[in-house]
């Protein structure tokens, strides 16, 4: 019998945790894209005094916009299905998971978004395109091609400071510089993040909360 609740309460305080997070990726989410949306409309103040100008976006580009999202582990994909909750397009890359695997633990929270009422859609509309690249470079040109806009990006690498350094200061050149970049990081500080990246200003930090 005591076993019995153990594992209850064990269950209640997973499904407790995941719905926090899920509250706090919807956060991150939403103060990315307003301020993406302040700088565009030439609110230049939020930014670093000494940060490099930020260009205008063409209101009149008919590109499909996504939100790219490295990393298809269990925080990867819960930011995911997210972004997918709110009618976003989603892409993920990660060459280490197959889209079978990402789609799958898309599903497994599902649930806990409906349940929270952040979205009336019963399964999720899973199309997310997920990059077997071996580069980000090639990630991202392919996503080009496709005639898509990266209009958010989401980090769910390995907690590594060498390894999250190298992937921000590669995204930092690749993607538009009014594209707000968000780091999933429980412990490495932002200015450690950003140590090798031009735009600064444009990197926070994106991490679900317990």
């Amino acid at each position: 019998m005591a076993s019995s609740t153990t594992t209850s309460n064990l269950d209640l305080s997973s499904v407790n945790s995941l719905q926090a997070g899920v509250a706090v990726s919807l956060l991150a989410v939403g103060g990315g894209i307003i301020y993406s949306w302040l700088l565009r409309k030439g609110h230049d103040d939020l930014s670093t005094s000494n940060a490099p100008p930020v260009p205008t976006t063409n209101s009149n580009d008919s590109k499909e916009r996504v939100v790219l999202v490295l990393g298809g582990g269990t925080i990867g994909s819960s930011f995911a299905a997210v972004f997918l909750s709110r009618g976003l397009k989603v892409h993920v890359m990660d060459p280490f998971a197959t889209k079978e695997t990402v789609q799958d633990r898309i599903k497994m929270v599902w649930p806990t978004i409906l349940a929270r009422g952040i979205t009336k859609l019963q399964e999720a509309p899973i199309d997310t395109a997920l990059s077997q690249s071996d580069s980000l470079t090639a990630a991202v040109d392919a996503i080009q091609k496709q005639g898509q806009t990266i209009d958010f990006v989401q980090e769910c690498t390995w907690e590594d400071v060498d390894n999250k350094q190298k992937i921000l200061q590669e995204l930092d050149h690749l993607v538009d510089p009014s594209v707000i970049i968000a780091s999933s990081t429980s412990f490495i500080p932002w200015t450690l993040l950003v140590t090798q990246c031009t735009h600064k200003h444009r990197i926070l930090i994106g991490h679900p909360g317990k």
